[in-house]
């Protein structure tokens, strides 16, 4: 069963309990059985349990078991517990003290739980903001625990602003001596009561401004009791004075050669900056000059500085480049040219080649220039090389270069030469002997090689074959080399063969005693002459 924790107080002990089998006489079973109690149960819940166990004659054993639970005491619950809440920064002071809050858990009787929670307090609020903090706590004899939480955030003053700020400005350089003071800036944050922050506030200057330019700061900061900080910056930005410009600066020019004679010296150069009253920059700049020209070319530069009080720095540069002098070239310069190597006596000596760059007065180069020869040619062919040099004042080299190339003879060649012959053998002994070769290139004067060849032997030829080589060598002087090779080879005489010759026989053995002498065989090969091969072989 289960009871309400108010009950408990009120619950009857365990009885005995009555048992029997139903039985008659000697087989009756009864008795009363008293139960043992275990468990723990009070307001806070739990279970108690009886138990009654009987065991007869038999050992036959009965048990039950009954299990009383308690309902605990309900948890307690605060009641009405206050909400977090907002405050403004005034109303700080009105917060009434740490108030207590009631706390029930609807029991009744000895289940019933009912007080009142004093809070702890932490966190710290004031005008500068904050949190406060109240905690209620409260646990029953049940170790039921309840907790309520209250924030109460203060909203901080305002932060403080400042009233009209002066805007950044930009003046001219000239206004600069009639700028007049920085002025105090009133602040406040619109508050009101406690929570008002008003005042004014100096400035702090700094920067650095003049004719020539710059910014001067001016600052305002203040900062209130609750660390909130402004700053306000008024920016005085000075104009700088104009920068100065050369007036009617020349520009570059590219003169010709002989115009450099007349070049007039260079000028002094006004600027100005266009300004007023202490912002004019006005005056003259001398040149200076570098680099150098000649009727060569090249540049002569002048240039014009200035730099102001303000470090405006101007330049000027005009450039006069010289066109130098036209570079030379030869007149009518001889050609390359390709000649028989008989033409090679008569050339003529390389002449002499006119040079001109067709300028005039003190620009005007021209003259004569002698080759110097190389290379080397003759009737084995070459190439004879004349070369033309010459560099002026301004180093322009000019060069002409003629090759006169020789077409060397013609290469030699046999007249006629033998071809190579397949010859019987009988016909060695009638063999000529080799003849010279004649060979020619079919040139004309200087140019002709004509000859005879006379051949060298070589190989071995008999009867029995072989080839005998004839060969004919010649290189000329300008070591073209021919070659011709006759080859004579010799059949060799035919192999002998015997003339009727018996055949393989079969007698009976009383033949044997009647087999006659064994004759002798003729050989012959058929040859002719000294190629003729016979006679008569016997056996053994």
């Amino acid at each position: 069963m289960t009871i309400a924790c108010h009950e408990l107080a009120g619950l009857p002990p365990a009885p005995g309990l009555p048992y029997t089998n139903g039985g008659n006489a000697a087989c009756l079973t009864l008795g009363n059985a008293m139960p043992v109690e275990s468990g723990m149960a009070n307001i806070c819940g739990g279970s108690k349990t009886y138990t009654w166990i009987a065991t007869d004659q038999c050992n036959n054993s009965i048990n039950h078991t009954q299990i009383i639970t308690v309902t605990p005491i309900a948890p307690p619950a605060f009641v009405n517990p206050p909400t977090n809440m907002t405050i403004a920064c005034h109303e700080l002071a009105t917060l009434p003290p740490n108030p207590t809050l009631a706390y029930t858990n609807g029991g009744i009787a000895t289940c019933l739980t009912a007080g009142n929670s004093t809070p702890t307090q932490s966190g710290m609020a004031n005008v500068c903001g904050g949190m406060r903090t109240y905690t209620w706590n409260f646990t029953d004899q049940c170790s039921n625990t309840i907790t309520h939480t209250q924030n109460i955030t203060v909203t901080p003053i305002a932060p403080p602003a400042f009233v009209n700020p002066p805007m950044s400005v930009t003046i001219a350089c000239h206004e600069l001596a009639t700028l007049p003071p920085a002025p105090t800036l009133s602040y406040t944050n619109g508050g009101t009561a406690t929570c008002l922050t008003t005042g004014d506030a100096t400035p702090t200057e700094s920067g650095m401004a003049n004719v020539c330019g710059g910014t001067k700061t001016r600052m305002w900061n203040f900062t209130d009791q609750c660390n909130n900080a402004i700053t306000h910056t008024q920016n005085i930005t000075v104009t700088p004075i104009a920068p100065p410009a050369f007036v009617n600066p020349p520009t570059s020019v590219t003169i010709a050669c002989h115009e450099l004679a007349t070049l007039p010296p260079a000028p002094t150069l006004s600027y100005t900056n266009g300004g007023t009253a202490t912002c004019l920059t006005t005056g003259d700049a001398t040149p200076t000059e570098s680099g150098m020209a000649t009727v060569c070319g090249g540049t002569k530069t002048r240039m014009w500085n200035f730099t102001d009080q303000c470090n405006n720095a101007i330049t000027h540069t005009q450039n006069i480049t010289v066109t130098p002098i036209a570079p030379p070239a030869f007149v009518n310069p001889p050609t390359s040219v390709t000649i028989a190597c008989h033409e090679l006596a008569t050339l003529p000596p390389a002449p002499t080649l006119s040079y001109t760059n067709g300028g005039t007065a003190t620009c005007l180069t021209t003259g004569d220039a002698t080759p110097t020869e190389s290379g080397m040619a003759n009737v084995c062919g070459g190439t004879k090389t004349f070369t033309w040099n010459f560099t002026d004042q301004c180093n322009n080299a000019i060069t002409h270069t003629q090759n006169i190339t020789v077409t060397p003879i013609a290469p030699p060649a046999f007249v006629n030469p033998p071809t190579s012959v397949t010859i019987a053998c009988h016909e060695l002994a009638t063999l000529p002997p080799a003849p010279t070769l004649s060979y020619t290139n079919g040139g004309t004067a200087t140019c002709l090689t004509t000859g005879d060849a006379t051949p060298t032997e070589s190989g071995m030829a008999t009867v029995c074959g072989g080839t005998k080589t004839f060969t004919w060598n010649f290189t000329d002087q300008c070591n073209n080399a021919i070659t011709h090779t006759q080859n004579i080879t010799v059949t060799p005489i035919a192999p002998p063969a015997f003339v009727n010759p018996p055949g393989n026989l079969t007698i009976a053995c009383n033949e044997l005693a009647n087999l006659p002498v064994s004759p002798t065989l003729s050989y012959t090969n058929n040859g002719i002459l000294s190629c003729l091969t016979d006679g008569n072989v016997s056996p053994p």
